[in-house]
């Protein structure tokens, strides 16, 4: 395999965390036995690992649960601890694991959306003469229609 393809593989399977994005505080665990609820996995986590703030399950669309869950905690410092070790120990079993970040505006810099879905988003002068002129057609039909 050429060194470009070997470079170009490891950086996608890496588990570090790019340069552009700062440290991961969340895991996500895969192949978690749904039977295990939030309650439980939490307190397995929480007596072997330092600082977890929360564990979630994952749901599909339909709001199935899935066998992956998500855990929050409050160091970066301890994901990348796990993530270096390659796994996450729940009730002595080792499962593998990803970070995870949040989707994040680079336009307001707020978590929860992308910035293409920003509501700040700035008006271009364009798309505002051409709200204004929409507003003026619809003045204009109400006064015509009077």
């Amino acid at each position: 395999m050429s060194s470009k393809t070997q470079s170009e593989r490891s950086s996608t399977t890496s588990s570090s965390p790019t340069p552009s994005r700062s440290p991961p505080r969340s895991l996500i665990v895969i192949k978690v036995s749904i039977d295990k609820d939030e309650t439980w996995l939490f307190n397995d986590l929480n007596a072997n690992y330092f600082g977890v703030k929360k564990v979630s399950r994952n749901h599909d669309q339909d709001g199935n649960p899935l066998s992956s869950i998500r855990v929050d905690f409050e160091s970066e410092d301890v994901v990348l601890e796990i993530l270096n070790e390659d796994g996450i120990y729940i009730n002595n079993r080792r499962y593998y694991i990803r970070p995870y970040w949040p989707r994040k505006c680079y336009q307001c810099d707020n978590e929860g959306h992308v910035a293409a879905e920003c509501p700040q988003q700035s008006l271009s002068e364009w798309r505002l003469a051409e709200l204004i002129q929409q507003q003026k057609t619809l003045v204009l039909e109400k006064i015509n229609s009077n």
